[in-house]
């Protein structure tokens, strides 16, 4: 079975952002080749939120079989964390619990 088949990407861009880029970028980063997208949110300019800009904006994944890919996506939250640094404790403990 195809493993990017187990999951659904979704991107929250900010308006002007290249939405095609983005996809690409994020089904290779996550080595998902083929992975499915949901509708892309893309920010309208002008609301005066957060004006860092990224590039490939923000990839949220889902798990269609939460129990079987749990340590998975565990694990790709740890490498992106030493990636970029350390995660603060209750941001570390709402991405674990979900609250």
């Amino acid at each position: 079975m195809d493993p990017a088949a187990e999951f659904k990407l979704g991107l929250h861009l900010h308006e002007g952002n290249d939405e095609a880029a983005a996809k690409h970028y994020w089904s290779d980063a996550l080595n998902l080749g083929s992975a499915r997208f949901d509708k892309t949110f893309i920010k309208p300019a002008g609301t005066g939120h957060r004006k860092n800009h990224l590039v490939h904006g923000v990839c949220r994944v889902r798990t269609l079989r939460a129990s079987d890919y749990w340590q998975r996506v565990m694990v790709w939250i740890e490498v992106i964390a030493e990636s970029f640094g350390p995660l603060d404790d209750s941001l570390w403990y709402h991405l674990r619990t979900g609250r």
